[in-house]
């Protein structure tokens, strides 16, 4: 008989790109029930969906907030009674699973009070580091932080195995909460994507993810204005904040028009082959928090299963990455000309040759590769055979 494992990720699941590779990698050994947002993923799985908050909810929950400053156990009651939580923890705790997955911090304290009824192993795959993930905004990090971190230390014990993104942040969650992560990188699953000639008076670069105000991506519109004329940007943006979309291209036809594309956005199982079109993958996170200084995002590896060359900011994971296979080139910061300047620098042959690298680099960094790791994991937790 098939082991069952709850998977648990309170975002909207059916376009959340990790999550779902999750699912797929699993759905083969094991029966899958998921918890989350929205619709229902579009897999052979138990989908077992929780409403978002309402207003009224986030202002009993920022009061509560407040309030669990001076006094922490507060944290606790507002978790158990925020609407998702408390509404999958009434549909979860009286089913069995055999194993739980939790997905980033607010999964783990249901999936572990639910698996300590089940007797069962809990795999907390934390992301990035919770703690410091909207520490950019002061109502963030002085509410929800000291909330994250005390949920961290009560239930981060009970916890099994854990998984993160990236090395330096695995380390991270190792001294503070004595987690001991591995990493499993936010990479799609390969594609075969064939090559194709670049015009070299029209080199096509590209930018895909959310269009949200702190990502600063202005900045790539400034760049173009500092770039040569052969350069064309395009941006494939879900619209995630209201107005930001439309701000950027106010923006793109004041100050570079004809220079900059909006396109639609993809299913993210489609954003490999989509991507794969272009020339030139802007892979650009404004360090205004320590995720995105440390980021490994998922379109930073899309754009090398993608087969572009690859340019990014002073961003040390990425760095790494991109030294180690030869696949792109650094700008010394952020700032639009700096950008512009190193993306003027390249020549057609080393476009295609970090092209050519990064299809290399596609055989190794891919989910094939990462998600095995989670596989084997469970493997582990879940020998065959066992009751």
């Amino acid at each position: 008989m098939r082991k069952r494992i709850c998977l648990i990720s309170f975002s909207p699941v059916y376009r959340d790109g990790r999550v779902l590779r999750q699912i797929e990698y699993l759905i083969p050994h094991y029966d899958l029930t998921v918890v989350g947002y929205g619709a229902a993923p579009q897999y052979d799985v138990e989908w077992i969906p929780v409403d978002n908050q309402t207003k009224l909810d986030l202002v009993k929950s920022t009061l509560l907030l407040a309030a669990g400053r001076s006094i922490p156990a507060l944290s606790e009651y507002r978790y158990w009674h925020h609407r998702p939580f408390a509404q999958a923890f009434a549909h979860m705790q009286a089913r069995q699973w055999d194993a739980f997955y939790a997905n980033e911090w607010s999964a783990l304290p249901v999936a572990v009070r639910v698996a300590a009824s089940n007797r069962a192993p809990v795999v907390y795959d934390a992301h990035e580091f919770s703690p410091l993930q909207f520490e950019h905004h002061v109502g963030w990090r002085t509410l929800y932080a000291p909330m994250i971190r005390y949920l961290l230390r009560q239930y981060a014990p009970h916890v099994s195995a854990s998984i993160t993104v990236c090395q330096a942040i695995a380390e991270r969650y190792h001294q503070e909460f004595g987690l001991t992560p591995i990493v499993v990188r936010s990479a799609p699953k390969p594609v075969d994507v064939p090559d194709h000639a670049i015009d070299p008076a029209c080199i096509q670069l590209v930018h895909h993810g959310n269009a949200q105000y702190n990502r600063r991506l202005e900045f790539m519109i400034e760049a173009v204005t500092h770039m040569d004329e052969r350069y064309h940007l395009n941006f494939m943006l879900v619209d995630h904040e209201k107005g930001c979309l439309d701000r950027l291209k106010r923006l793109a036809q004041q100050i570079a028009p004809g220079r900059v594309t909006f396109v639609d956005p993809v299913h993210p199982m489609q954003i490999v082959s989509t991507l794969a079109r272009y020339d030139v993958g802007l892979s650009l996170m404004y360090p205004i928090s320590y995720n995105y200084r440390m980021a490994l995002p998922n379109k930073f590896f899309e754009a090398i299963n993608a087969g572009l060359a690859v340019v990014v900011g002073q961003s040390p994971m990425m760095i790494d990455i991109i030294n180690q296979f030869e696949c792109g080139v650094a700008s010394p910061d952020f700032e639009p000309e700096s950008v512009a300047a190193t993306v003027n620098r390249l020549t057609v042959e080393d476009i295609q040759t970090m092209r050519a690298a990064s299809r290399r680099a596609a055989q190794v960094l891919n989910a094939d590769a990462e998600l095995a790791k989670v596989v084997n994991l469970f493997r582990t937790l879940l020998p065959e055979g066992s009751d």
